[in-house]
């Protein structure tokens, strides 16, 4: 069975080497002559069998996806993290905006149709946008006194707006055009996603960490820096955190260590480093951080820093992901986008921990469903270190 996946994998990753140096992948990619006679002699075997099945008329299923499936075709046999994809500004302009606060806050998000026209693609129960009429499949013909028709790239970013601003919405739901006034609302909340923050216990400062966005630092200022004067102790809760920007991370530790160093080290040979330092702010409460199975990327920073450099700290839960390596951006040919694997990073004095993980001080297995439950034994081990 091992040998026959691994024939697959290698004829997948072929096909993609084949397909590359033939200049068919996505943008247009194309290699000097030199290098596509040694693609083309290197994988014949897939020439043929293209051949052979372009001859029995055999039906491509997931043609207009072969681009994106040749190039992770072969980019997984470098690592799980590097993919490829197709942009383009329509999509950009999509993905904003559903990401805007105002969209978020108000509960939709908006698609393309079939037709390219511009819909309602979900409608969060008992939102503001449920409230004031929106409905999922509702078609947006009008904002403002914006035609969609023919220019949604152009208008969709019209549904993002400050606090309280009004909008005309003109829509098409079934064979029916209706006209909604339609009132942005931006929840505060919604700003400072990622982290809560709240006493517990009476006198626990339980915080709660599940990714780390950019804006961090300013929401851990914001949500639980006021909470630490009431507080004898700190719970911090990276389980089940993916990670994020390491340079959140790095602001966060600052927050509680001296001085420490995390560096990246890319496979071009350059080097980049994120610092701490000694603060007379600094929280000088106990701390015990919570790591599990699902803890990875940036969260396994800020818990490597705090555990290396941390006064009174102790980490509790069961080993992390091991996530000890970072991914860029690279746009390729016309409209393509590689998301690779640029480098490895140290945290602290440690050596770098990708694939083997960080084990806790303590630790607790668990099943993660249990977190947040009145089974959840990795907490009441932190309260009880705490107590």
């Amino acid at each position: 069975m091992e040998k026959r996946d691994g024939k697959k994998k290698i004829a997948i990753l072929a096909v993609a080497c084949l397909l590359l140096g033939a200049g068919i992948g996505a943008g247009g990619m194309a290699f000097k002559y030199r290098d596509e006679l040694k693609f083309a002699e290197k994988f014949k075997i897939l020439a043929e069998t293209d051949k052979f099945m372009t001859e029995k008329k055999a039906k491509m299923n997931r043609a207009d996806e072969m681009d994106e499936l040749v190039v992770n075709g072969y980019l997984s046999a470098y690592d799980k993290y590097s993919y490829f994809y197709i942009d383009s500004v329509m999509r950009n302009r999509m993905n904003l905006t559903n990401g805007s606060p105002s969209l978020i806050s108000c509960g939709y998000q908006v698609d393309l149709n079939e037709d390219g026209m511009l819909y309602i693609s979900y409608v969060e129960p008992e939102s503001a946008a449920e409230q004031q009429g929106l409905c999922e499949g509702d078609i947006i013909l009008k904002i403002n006194e914006n035609d969609l028709i023919n220019d949604v790239e152009g208008h969709v970013k019209e549904l993002m707006g400050k606090d309280g601003t009004m909008m005309t919405l003109k829509i098409l739901r079934g064979s029916e055009e209706k006209t909604i006034e339609f009132m942005r609302v931006i929840l505060k909340e919604n700003n400072t996603r990622g982290l809560t923050a709240e006493i517990i216990e009476d006198d626990i400062l339980y915080i709660s960490i599940s990714s780390i966005g950019f804006d961090l630092d300013m929401t851990f200022n914001e949500k639980a820096v006021p909470l630490v004067k009431d507080a004898r102790g700190i719970i911090l809760d990276l389980r089940n955190n993916p990670g994020g920007g390491s340079g959140a991370a790095v602001e966060v530790a600052d927050r509680f260590i001296g001085e420490s160093e995390s560096v990246d080290y890319y496979y071009t040979g350059e080097t980049t480093s994120e610092s701490t330092n000694d603060s007379e702010s600094d929280i000088k409460l106990p701390v015990v951080v919570l790591c599990n199975e699902k803890t990875a990327s940036a969260a396994e920073v800020l818990l490597a820093l705090l555990m290396q450099y941390g006064e009174n700290v102790k980490s509790v839960g069961m080993k992390t992901v091991g996530k000890g390596v970072f991914q860029e951006d690279d746009v390729i040919g016309s409209n393509g986008v590689i998301h690779y694997t640029a480098g490895y990073y140290t945290v602290g004095e440690w050596e770098c921990y990708n694939g083997k993980g960080i084990e806790p001080d303590i630790t607790v297995e668990m099943d993660a469903a249990l977190i947040g439950t009145d089974e959840d034994i990795q907490l009441q081990k932190a309260i009880e270190l705490l107590g």
